[in-house]
């Protein structure tokens, strides 16, 4: 989500700025919780994270389950 003319400054906002605001207010706490610059403030596991993306899912035949399976090694 983050754009910048070059890697390098790609990079360095990446690192130390915020990520961008998506204006969907039920998608941007699960977003802001994904790209949280700590590892230990994001989801524990990509499953945990597909569990929060369930209910957001446009097509209502999207279960919790069925994404956290497609997460699961």
């Amino acid at each position: 989500p983050f754009e910048a003319p070059g890697s390098v400054a790609t990079a360095y906002k990446i690192v130390h700025e915020p990520a961008p605001r998506v204006g969907d207010l039920r998608l941007q706490p699960v977003l802001d919780v994904a790209l949280a610059k700590s590892p230990a403030d994001r989801f524990p596991s990509a499953a945990a994270f597909a569990d929060a993306l369930a209910p957001l899912a446009p097509d209502a035949s999207f279960s919790a389950a069925a994404l956290s399976v497609l997460a699961r090694p």
